[in-house]
């Protein structure tokens, strides 16, 4: 990242943080969420299922491409639906390898996709290839592609040829149904994390925009690298222990008090060195970043710790229910996007955006810790 942003410009990364929206908002419904259902099945479902996963996929990919050519042109849907693809198919298998506690090789994976996405982008820009900025968008694109390929090979054994007929699609059709009220709160929770892409983008224009993501993207360092482990650790841990004793209010309570004293420690810590941050990995001509950086943390300190935990609707499989907050969350955003008409400072909008998520991800713990202690009763 502090190399491509002294090879990129501010607009390019704009444009490129609006495309990652729309690929993250339609990769919530590639598959209907059917993989969360691994956490439920015994291990030799467990593979019958990721090739139902990959039916789906298969048959919504399908779908996109021909309603989209419809309207587009033949080359930008062929790029769009391809990047959905491989994200989905990237976020499939790390679902998969969670269920069978390969935590240290979705660590691995991740991290080797982020370097071969650099890489690439690195040398496209040298080698003079980024027409119109494109370069950073096919960085990702190929960087996403080579690691599928790469799970593809190492996890052939536990794909096979599904033959489609009725009862396979009575099978797939009455999963998918189950699942389905969680694919549309994942939609929405991703839809809520991107509106500040669609709004900044058009009401204070695409370098606002460039700004904004990168200032995302230098405070999300400790949601990727840590939050999101502990996350994965939480849902396995979680699972088990329901499993057992039909709640899991240890395991929660054990991993909100660790959650909260790194994002209290880490967060702090960007809060007080922020502008020094900017300057030393990104370069004195991002500094209009500071300002968004400081408007994220009241988002980010609290939502560090909430969203692992979320994984508590999965565990007790609530899916309805985590729609319905997802719908909070949804209007928030909504009240939220509705006030940029009357605020003319991108980096003021989002201060205002990044409190209200805030007090709504505040009561998503207190919904959480009761789902813990399987207080159905109050949410009956």
């Amino acid at each position: 990242m502090p190399v491509l942003a002294r090879l990129y410009s501010v607009e390019v990364f704009g444009e490129f943080a609006l495309n990652l929206a729309v690929i993250s908002i339609a990769s919530m419904f590639s598959t209907y969420r059917l993989e969360y259902s691994f956490f439920s099945e015994n291990e030799k479902s467990v593979d019958r299922v990721i090739n139902y996963c990959l039916l789906i996929l298969q048959f919504n990919t399908v779908m996109l491409f021909v309603v989209l050519s419809l309207f587009f042109e033949l080359i930008d849907v062929f790029f769009l639906v391809s990047s959905i693809v491989v994200f989905s198919f990237n976020n499939l298998m790390c679902v998969y390898l969670n269920r069978k506690d390969c935590l240290d090789e979705i660590v691995k994976i991740r991290i080797a996709t982020v370097s071969i996405v650099s890489i690439i982008q690195l040398s496209l820009s040298i080698f003079q290839i980024n027409i119109s900025g494109a370069g950073i968008f096919i960085g990702w694109l190929l960087g996403y592609l080579l690691s599928s390929l790469y799970l593809l090979g190492k996890f052939r054994k536990s794909f096979c040829v599904i033959r489609v007929n009725k009862r396979v699609l009575t099978i797939v059709i009455a999963r998918a149904k189950k699942t389905l009220a969680l694919s549309f709160s994942h939609g929405m929770n991703s839809f809520v994390i991107q509106i500040p892409s669609f709004v900044i983008s058009h009401f204070y224009g695409n370098e606002a925009l460039g700004f904004y993501s990168m200032a995302y993207k230098l405070i999300r360092v400790p949601t990727i690298f840590v939050g999101n482990s502990f996350g994965e650790l939480f849902r396995s841990e979680a699972s088990k222990e329901f499993l057992e004793h039909k709640n899991f209010e240890r395991t929660y309570k054990k991993y909100l008090k660790i959650l909260s004293v790194l994002s209290v420690s880490g967060f702090s810590f960007i809060y007080l060195l922020h502008e020094h941050l900017v300057i030393l990995v990104l370069g004195k001509e991002w500094f209009g970043s500071v300002v968004y950086v400081l408007s994220l943390y009241p988002l980010f300190i609290i939502s560090f710790v909430s969203s692992p935990l979320s994984s508590s609707y999965i565990v007790v499989k609530k899916y309805s229910l985590d729609l319905k907050v997802q719908c909070v969350f949804f209007a928030g955003s909504l009240l939220s996007a509705s006030l940029a008409f009357t605020i003319e400072v991108a980096s003021q909008w989002v201060l205002i955006y990044s409190i209200v998520m805030a007090c709504i991800y505040l009561g998503n713990v207190w919904c959480t810790y009761s789902l813990s202690r399987n207080n159905d009763e109050k949410f009956a």
